[in-house]
């Protein structure tokens, strides 16, 4: 773990303090395709995140 400081005030890390967290997650390999052309979808023109109302 490599832990720095970017702020410009000095920070202490006392002895058996918490500073990280272990995430244990899959690994994904995916093969991407590109599409050539889109298809129409129900959100539209307004697109991602888009919910018309």
């Amino acid at each position: 773990m490599i832990i720095a400081n970017i702020s410009d005030q000095t920070q202490r890390i006392e002895p058996h303090e918490r500073v990280a967290q272990l995430v244990v997650a899959r690994h994904e390999v995916v093969t991407w395709v590109a599409a050539e052309q889109l298809s129409d979808t129900q959100r539209g023109t307004g697109g991602f995140g888009s919910t018309g109302k």
